[in-house]
């Protein structure tokens, strides 16, 4: 997404946030986005962006030629991957976007004097100015970079461009237009529209940007004339992969009576370029009767590049209706996806002699009718319904998969301060068999062998979960003054998965077919509980704890042998402890610690895994001059598994079971301050540092394994920068940002990039 500049944009976009509907989070639209640059940092699961003070503290001020710091880098929520910044010029506010904060200037001089800023400010507050306001921003940035683009460029264009971002903001206390239009560069553009009144809303967006995709050179596997049992064949040797992605979002909603409301939203998105295409075909000429190597028994990898044009588009109204104690919603998502790919094509070998296509990505078209339901009912108690039925269509297959369900819940708070809620979810999915995509799926062998099974596709799994829980939170002083912050909630879930389609036959070649292995149930139970006391207004802290057993989780098993594997755990638990401490207005700490452990010790697997996922952040103000900020993350999983091989290899007999120790680890730093120097010069720095690795450690018969799995990367984020206002309306602005993407595995993607920003903004 490109950045937004100018105060007046944030004026519109405190609109958008108080008055227009939440976006629906529909993860087939999720795209990399540029992360929100602001003046004060975004906490998240206790990281904190490296330049500002924390959000919520310290007075607001709308400072529109004072642009923020650039964004330094990931931001960390709970303990999911880590997202990196894809652009990196930030302005003062990034549209579409749910993790925006409330600029907050605690290092700018409180005795300023007044300017047009004040303006906003009021009309922030709610008072209102008839005339247009317009703010503009241009400039030019270039790059120096060496090594590989695609990690450093991953979203962005590498070539010097222009950047420029008009907003023009007009109204008169009512209604409110905002019409905006942002260059980043070649590669990335946006444009919009935002309209607001008391009975009508509409909004408008179109993003294009770049997507650059790694190449694997498949490295660890021989090449055609190696004689190993893997070989590969690249067509595309040494070539790059990028596609375009353009996105149109919009959204209507007004309102048809005193109780009734409508929205419509619509979004379509391309993506088009160029990708890798693998395949692989495996060749056996015998069957193993013994351990050691097969006659014929080479798999030939192929890779190519692939033309793709996908396009997705999603139209949803939505009608919501109120009477008495009853708020209904129905919605219909509609949701088709159509491609347009070059077709790639390779030979499968003994049994489909003729090239046949791959990579193919079905079309398809989902549509849902989802009825949500709130009823007010007598002593404190609400009742909700959310309830869906629906069905996808593989168009390429013709094939249909329909999924219905339910979510009820209901809730009481008629006990002081104690709140309990019940509930109960069923989610089922039945699937139509497909027809056969190829004519030789129905043809019988050329060559019968046991270890080659008759040609055939199986009935897609289906599957039925029911889950009933409970929920309970009391805090039992709220009334009191004694410890006002204390509380607790305990909750436990039961629920049950029924699989239909889940049976495997183990092949028997003294006793065809075999044993048959139905994987029809899985049960799981869950416990969890938090306490948190506010001990003070200046320091908070939590405890919580979650218990989860599973009975008979999906495994993997082999059809030849019978040997099975699986990493889902029969018994997972994570515990957490932390806390937030508020010294004073100008110093915050927060801190998070937690171990998890995953387990799973029976006849089907044998595994434990340790996580101990932290957080720490600090932010000081000491002076009204200075905001300094630091932040430290680490996220590790080590794993320790039996894992059986049904291996060939002559050292290794059929079955061999061998323990495999498996580490992972990612550690974040950054750290940033900024300085008012004068009224009209502020100074910012930040640098950011993230180390990761996932490696397995060496084991005989195969000590080469890890450097064909060891994951080792190493990223490092400069950032620097002033701004100078010489006079009211005006402001330049320089940034520098140096990007260091070092891989240690696969040294072809390591890059650098040293970028700079420079330009003018006005607002009139």
């Amino acid at each position: 997404m490109a950045p937004k500049v100018g105060h007046t944009a944030l004026v519109a976009l405190f609109l958008a946030l108080a008055c227009s509907p939440r976006a629906d989070g529909w993860e087939e639209f999720a795209s990399p986005r540029v992360p929100v640059a602001t003046q004060g940092p975004v906490f998240s699961a206790g990281y904190q962006e490296p330049v500002g003070g924390p959000r919520g503290e310290g007075p607001l001020e709308l400072l529109p030629w004072q642009p923020a710091a650039p964004d330094a880098g990931p931001r960390i929520e709970g303990h999911s991957n880590l997202h990196f910044p894809t652009h990196p010029f930030q302005a003062e506010s990034s549209r579409g976007t749910a993790n925006f904060a409330l600029p907050v200037s605690p290092v700018l001089p409180t005795n300023r004097a007044p300017s047009p800023a004040d303006d906003y400010a009021m009309f922030a507050r709610g008072q209102s100015s008839n005339r247009p306001d317009t703010a503009f921003r241009f400039g030019w940035w270039s790059v120096l970079f060496k090594g590989d683009p695609t990690k450093v460029g991953e979203y962005q264009g590498l070539d010097p461009a222009p950047f420029f971002d008009l907003d023009l903001l007009q109204s008169d206390g009512c209604r409110t237009i905002d019409l905006f239009a942002t260059g980043l560069d070649d590669e990335a553009a946006q444009v919009g529209l935002d309209y607001f009144s008391p009975r009508f809303e509409a909004e408008l967006a179109f993003d294009r940007y770049p997507h650059r995709l790694d190449h694997d050179p498949l490295l660890n596997m021989g090449d055609l004339q190696s004689g190993e049992e893997i070989v590969r064949e690249d067509l595309n040797v040494g070539e790059d992969y990028a596609i375009r992605v353009d996105e149109l979002k919009t959204s209507f909603k007004g309102k048809l009576g005193e109780h009734v409301k409508v929205r419509l939203n619509f979004r379509v998105m391309r993506k088009q370029g160029d990708r890798q295409a693998n395949a692989v075909r495996h060749c056996s000429g015998g069957v193993p009767q013994a351990p050691g190597p097969l006659p014929n028994n080479t798999c030939h990898l192929l890779s190519q590049r692939q033309r793709i044009d996908w396009v997705t588009a999603k139209f949803e109204p939505v009608i919501e209706a109120k009477l008495g104690p009853v708020v209904a919603e129905y919605s219909r998502p509609m949701r088709i996806f159509d491609q347009n790919d070059q077709v790639v094509t390779r030979e499968f070998g003994l049994h489909f002699p003729s090239d046949q296509p791959y990579a193919v990505v079905p079309e398809n078209f989902t549509q849902v009718d989802r009825l949500k339901l709130g009823v007010n009912l007598p002593a404190d108690t609400r009742f909700y319904a959310r309830l869906q039925t629906g069905d996808t269509h593989n168009r390429t297959r013709d094939a249909h998969r329909k999924f219905h369900g339910y979510d009820l819940r209901l809730t009481n708070r008629s006990w002081d301060g104690v709140s309990l809620t019940g509930y109960a979810t069923w989610n089922e999915q039945r699937n139509q068999f497909p027809s056969p995509l190829l004519a030789e799926e129905q043809a019988a062998l050329a060559v019968l062998t046991s270890i080659v099974p008759p040609y055939g596709i199986r009935h897609p799994i289906d599957y039925s979960r029911r889950t009933v829980g409970a929920e309970a939170a009391w805090r039992p002083f709220r009334q009191r003054a004694k410890h006002p912050g204390l509380g607790f909630t305990l909750g436990c879930e039961q629920g049950v998965l029924q699989r239909d389609y889940a049976a495997y036959v183990i092949q028997d070649l003294d006793n065809p077919p075999g044993l048959v292995l139905d994987q029809e149930r899985t049960t799981y139970a869950e416990f969890h509980f938090g306490s948190s006391l506010r001990w003070s207004s200046n320091l908070e802290t939590f405890v919580r704890y979650r218990l989860r057993s599973t009975q008979d989780p999906l495994f993997a098993v082999n059809g030849y042998y019978g040997y099975t594997n699986t990493n889902l755990p029969e018994l997972e638990s994570l515990a957490e402890v932390g806390g937030t401490w508020t010294l004073s207005t100008c110093f915050l700490a927060t801190a998070s610690v937690g171990f998890q452990n995953r387990e799973h010790h029976s006849e089907i697997a044998d595994f434990e895994e340790d996580n101990y996922p932290m957080t720490f952040t600090l932010w000081y103000a000491p002076t009204t001059d200075w905001s300094l900020s630091a932040g430290y993350g680490y996220y590790s999983n080590w794993i320790d598994q039996d894992i059986t091989l049904p291996s060939d290899t002559p050292d290794v007999s059929v079955g061999d079971t061998r323990r495999f120790s498996y580490g992972g680890q990612g550690r974040v730093l950054s750290a940033g301050a900024s300085y008012a120097w004068t009224r009209q010069l502020t100074f910012s720095a930040g640098a950011q540092f993230v180390w990761a690795r996932d490696a397995i450690d060496s084991s005989e018969p195969w000590p080469d394994l890890p450097q064909y799995s060891d994951v080792i990367v190493n990223r490092i984020r400069i950032t620097g920068g002033f701004d100078w206002s010489p006079r009211d309306r005006i402001s330049a602005y320089l940034r520098y940002v140096y990007e260091d993407y070092e891989d240690l595995s696969v040294a072809f993607n390591s890059g650098t990039a040293h970028m700079f920003l420079t330009g003018l903004s006005a607002v009139y």
